[in-house]
């Protein structure tokens, strides 16, 4: 349990997590293990008062799930691209309730070699966020049990019981916003398939 509330383990958790994700294959299914044998029983001990873990089952459901809205806000504010935006006006409903599907397999997100530093990079520096913000103290640690499809926001205020757990995941899609906009701004500068033949017809 020490050893999985250092920074830098839980850096790597995030790393092989969303690294699965981007190959199409569900991180959190596959370390099942690592949150299973620590990261929940943290979420019960900090439940329970008997501990005050930083990094838990909720911390990471509440603060890492929520990256891919930044993606979504990042193509409605910066993304010239009809198909990207299509997509993420469809996905968008869905992510409100940290469901990621559509917009990973749709856009896609997976095996796409341009979001695939977004994409990792984007969790990471939630974590780092949120443990400096727990850490220090400005807001408390997740000690409630909040549902993954929580919207962002109140499963934040829920799972601390604080409104700065809500104002942190503000925090954290903002920061997620600026991660993804340089490669949405990239990807303007790559026409689609279907994007060619239509000006081959014409």
């Amino acid at each position: 349990m020490g050893f999985s509330q250092g920074l830098g383990f839980s850096i790597l958790y995030q790393f092989i997590v969303w690294f699965f994700w981007w190959f199409g294959i569900h991180g959190y299914n596959v370390t099942a293990a690592i949150q299973n044998m620590v990261y929940m029983p943290a979420q019960l001990a900090n439940q329970a008062g008997d501990a005050s873990y930083v990094f838990s089952n909720g911390f990471f459901e509440e603060l890492t799930l929520l990256q891919v809205m930044g993606l979504v806000l990042a193509i409605f504010i910066f993304s010239k691209k009809a198909s990207w935006r299509a997509v993420a006006k469809v996905g968008f409903p869905a992510m409100l309730f940290n469901i990621q599907e559509p917009i990973a397999f749709g856009l896609p997100i997976v095996l796409n070699p341009i979001l695939l530093i977004p994409y990792i990079l984007s969790p990471i520096a939630n974590t780092i966020i949120g443990w400096l913000a727990i850490s220090t103290g400005i807001v408390p640690i997740f000690k409630y049990v909040v549902p993954w499809t929580m919207p962002s926001f109140f499963g934040g205020l829920i799972g601390t019981g604080s409104i700065s757990g809500g104002l942190l995941q503000l925090v954290c899609i903002a920061a997620d916003v600026c991660i993804y906009a340089p490669f949405v701004i990239a990807a303007n500068k790559i026409k689609d398939e279907g994007e060619d033949e239509e000006e081959d017809a014409a």
